[in-house]
């Protein structure tokens, strides 16, 4: 289950500024709600607000945009012209400042190849600190890795958790054999075991 730190602070008094994503993630593993993962999401967001639409008009020079002033809680609310006829007065909506620069990404040439793999390790590791080593082992064709389940139980020793992670990988020069992808995978597992003696389940 994903959740927001700052959510959790409607239901529990937590003061987000002092409290760093490990510290957090330890307090809430010691209160019973074990936390595998934290990200901060606010690295990909650059000067993006989020505002109120004050006002919203027709454009007079055109049939399908509007005008709105949207307050982003400055000294006065900033004009946009928007072409979402959807949004209405009060609303909360993103507003991308100067500044704010979109990041397009071109359509890949090559498809991608994706692999699940399950490790076995110490119950204390963190998932986060599994996937770190498995994205500097995959190297630049690994473009993407993701925690999709944790396990603890049956058939799982005493002390240990089965952790599996869903492998993207992409070469940007050619495409990508199940010769290529078992290497990698092999790199990953090595590495995984090398630092946490983890072992493929």
């Amino acid at each position: 289950m994903n959740l927001s730190r700052k959510w959790l602070t409607e239901f529990v008094d937590l003061p987000l500024a002092e409290i760093d994503d490990r510290s957090f993630a330890e307090a809430m593993t010691v209160s019973g709600s074990k936390v595998e993962v934290t990200e901060d999401l606010s690295r990909r967001i650059r000067s993006v607000l989020a505002g109120r639409v004050v006002s919203m008009e027709r454009h007079p020079d055109s049939d399908h945009m509007f005008i709105t002033e949207i307050d982003t809680g400055a000294a006065a609310p900033v004009q946009i012209v928007t072409g979402a006829w959807n949004v209405h007065t009060g609303d909360l909506v993103p507003v991308a400042l100067d500044g704010a620069v979109p990041v397009f990404r071109p359509l890949p040439r090559y498809p991608s190849v994706q692999r699940d793999i399950a490790v076995i390790c110490d119950l204390p590791v963190p998932a986060g600190d599994l996937e770190a080593t498995i994205r500097s082992a995959g190297g630049e064709r690994l473009i993407d890795c993701a925690v999709f389940d944790v396990y603890t139980g049956h058939h799982i020793v005493e002390g240990k958790k089965s952790v599996a992670f869903r492998l993207t990988m992409r070469d940007e020069n050619q495409t990508l054999t199940d010769e290529h992808a078992e290497e990698i995978v092999r790199g990953v597992l090595t590495a995984l075991k090398e630092k946490y003696g983890a072992e493929m389940r």
